[in-house]
């Protein structure tokens, strides 16, 4: 029994290898989307797809194999090898869409988004494959909503910082005048 199970981890290991092998394509991936360069990254997602495709299916060829040999299904090696090493790069699209998601359903009074419409596209497409056990919210959702903390953190701290400086206005002091008031507080205080 435990040698079937460490068949499958094997498989997982070698895709988790060259996962890791990826990491600098990923965040070159989202660097780009997250400065706005939509083409730039679509074309990186692309070549990585062609370059990656035929790796994929081999592993998930793989896994099929397992899984009839043992009749065993194994989902979590599964989620990870359907992942078909693109699932980062959706997930930093959608991570890039959050803001003007946001930001454009604020300022918008017909409530028409293009960025949200994209966003929640992405969101059907992630959705239609499960992952898990169902018991536990999907980490890529867990992304999202950090996402989202994160985003209504800023602008909180933003608009603090905006009422704050209109509420105390900035005033500016020359050199001679502080320290004249400085010597003039020293001297009431010595005088007490």
């Amino acid at each position: 029994m435990l040698y079937m199970f460490l068949d499958f981890l094997r498989l997982r290991v070698r895709y988790d290898r060259i996962s890791w092998n990826l990491k600098p394509v990923f965040w070159a991936h989202e660097v780009l989307v997250h400065a706005g360069c939509r083409d730039s990254a679509m074309q990186w997602r692309r070549a990585l797809h062609e370059r990656v495709a035929k790796e994929s299916e081999s592993f998930l060829e793989k896994l099929a194999t397992l899984q009839k040999k043992y009749a065993m299904m194994m989902p979590s090696v599964a989620d990870r090898l359907n992942e078909r090493f693109l699932k980062p790069m959706t997930i930093d699209r959608m991570r890039a869409l959050i803001r003007p998601s946001m930001r454009q359903l604020r300022s918008s009074e017909s409530q028409k988004s293009r960025a949200f419409d994209l966003l929640v596209q992405e969101l059907h497409l992630m959705m239609r494959e499960p992952t898990g056990v169902g018991l536990e919210v999907p980490a890529w959702l867990v992304v999202l909503q950090e996402e989202v903390d994160r985003v209504l953190d800023q602008d909180q701290n933003s608009l603090t910082s905006y009422r704050l400086d209109r509420a105390v206005p900035l005033k500016s002091l020359a050199r001679v005048r502080i320290n004249s008031q400085l010597m003039a507080n020293r001297d009431r205080q010595e005088g007490n």
